[in-house]
């Protein structure tokens, strides 16, 4: 039985849960070999979300497949392989379409039958609520953090500086004089041009700072 093992890790999860893919990896071939099967390649999207098939060696193996490559697809689990139930109903119909099994090594998983695939459905079901619902408490705590006065994440803007007690973001004056010196400038018709090259050569200059 040819063999494609595939692995995907976001860099998230690998962080959260030490989901690395040496681990998967090692399984697999753990697994792979208590089956006798060969295998014939790895694909293995690192860093990249399931939320779309959208992954370079996803689409690779899907094309070894098209050309009969592959007797059977082995992951560590489905939602290394997908977390929406459309996708999953894609990725099933065409390993069927061209002869290719699925095979999980830690879910008990069988395409054949129509039992399996509703199972399998409801795997994929779950995994996409788990995602949506992430997603959601996430923006609900952004919202909740602007709504404390609180920094909500992501690059500091320039001029501030961020205080971590606190957790809110502070004025930092060296910058702020920057910008009201680059406002004074555009309010006298400067253009981005002209701006940027009055403050690269101020800055070089021996002052050292804009005053």
């Amino acid at each position: 039985m040819r063999c494609a093992i595939y692995i995907r890790v976001s860099t998230e999860e690998q962080a959260r849960e030490g989901f690395s893919i040496r681990a998967q990896k090692e399984r697999l071939e753990m697994f792979a070999m208590s089956q006798d099967w060969n295998i014939i390649d790895y694909y293995i999207d690192e860093g990249r979300s399931a939320k779309d098939t959208n992954r370079g060696q996803l689409q690779r193996m899907l094309e070894d497949i098209v050309e009969k490559k592959i007797d059977v697809v082995l992951v560590y689990r489905l939602d290394r392989l997908t977390r929406s139930v459309m996708d999953l109903y894609k990725l099933l119909e065409r390993f069927e379409e061209h002869g290719c099994m699925f095979k999980s090594s830690t879910e008990v998983f069988d395409t054949t039958t129509p039992t399996g695939r509703l199972f399998i459905t409801l795997v994929a079901a779950v995994a996409q609520w788990e995602r949506e619902n992430s997603a959601e408490r996430v923006k609900f705590g952004m919202h909740q953090m602007i709504e404390e006065g609180k920094w909500h994440g992501g690059t500091v803007p320039y001029g501030y500086q961020y205080n971590k007690k606190e957790r809110t973001l502070e004025i930092n004056d060296d910058e702020a004089t920057i910008l009201k010196y680059i406002f004074s400038l555009y309010q006298q018709g400067k253009g981005d041009n002209a701006i940027a090259n009055i403050i690269s050569n101020e800055m070089k200059s021996s002052r050292g700072k804009i005053s």
